[in-house]
């Protein structure tokens, strides 16, 4: 999956790919970028699937629990601070994690 290049692990095109492949299916309202507005247009189309109306207590649940991983996850790897993780940031956050077995969220705001 990695190869090594100046002691920094790289992701293979194949991966990178198919990262790619996996931003763009995050990238819920086609802006190239993924922010906190996916999560909530995730919230909506799970709320919707479940026959449950915009603002109801499934609703609120389901936002509340993408905008929780919009916190914990897809955020950590905004590295210009801009509110949103282009397809670059989302490659290399995930490589940070994958090829850091010691990496853990605090170190999140590290990922570069």
């Amino acid at each position: 999956m990695f190869s090594q290049q100046r002691g920094k692990a790289l992701l293979s095109e194949y991966h990178r790919k198919k990262l790619l492949h996996h931003f763009h299916c995050l990238d819920a309202d086609n802006s190239g970028y993924i922010g906190k507005e996916d999560a909530e247009i995730f919230a909506e189309r799970f709320a919707k699937i479940r026959n449950a109306e915009l603002g109801s207590d499934i609703h609120k649940d389901l936002l509340f629990k993408w905008l929780q991983i919009w916190e914990n996850f897809w955020s950590k790897a905004d590295v210009d601070g801009d509110g949103k993780v282009s397809p670059e940031e989302f490659c290399q956050g995930v490589e940070k994690v994958v090829s850091n077995p010691d990496y853990s969220l605090s170190q999140s705001s590290e990922v570069q």
